[in-house]
């Protein structure tokens, strides 16, 4: 293999609705890049610099698990530390099963894209045939790690409707509700 494979970088920021209501999720970064190790690893200390994370998750399988070393390693170079953590979604869930436990907070409007995140908007219309899902993934387990008991209330999906956007898909902030993502799960 002359390339490195792809990484899915999925930044999300969680805000209570109000009480008993759950959070709303706010998806802020949503990245698919080829990187070897040391790449990721500065790419890790910029986000880290820019957006001050509460936790770095990564998955938690053989690969992944090298990268505590070289983080520590070029801990020096950065002015801030990278607040990793290593996660083990339960049980043996297949890529495509963690990403459509997202689906019930798509479809009752709780997962809000920030921004111009054509990459991940891709990556949901075409799930689960589409070439790419790095994103989802990481998405999926940037929420698990967020909600590692799954305490995010849950509302009842909107009414059967085709995608609909609050705002033009570039815009600055842009909420994507759709019974499209319910699709996925059930007809795809």
């Amino acid at each position: 293999k002359k390339t490195a494979d792809f990484t899915g970088l999925a930044g999300i920021g969680v805000t209570p609705r109000g009480p008993d209501t759950g959070y709303d999720i706010y998806v802020f970064i949503a990245k698919r890049k080829r990187m070897l190790p040391n790449e990721l690893i500065h790419e890790m200390y910029e986000l880290t610099e820019i957006w001050q994370p509460s936790i770095f998750g990564f998955e938690d399988v053989g690969f992944q698990r090298a990268y505590q070393y070289p983080i520590q390693l070029l801990r020096p170079r950065y002015s801030r530390e990278i607040p990793f953590q290593l996660v083990k979604w339960p049980g043996k869930a297949s890529k495509e099963a963690r990403i459509k436990s997202m689906q019930p907070y798509f479809a009752s409007g709780q997962i809000i894209l920030v921004g111009d995140l054509v990459d991940l908007h891709l990556e949901l219309t075409t799930f689960p045939h589409g070439e790419h899902d790095d994103i989802l993934d990481a998405l999926a387990y940037a929420i698990y790690l967020a909600f590692p008991e799954g305490q995010v209330f849950v509302e009842p999906p909107p009414p059967p409707n085709e995608w609909q956007w609050e705002g033009e898909p570039n815009a600055s902030r842009c909420v994507m509700r759709s019974d499209a993502v319910l699709d996925w799960v059930e007809k795809r």
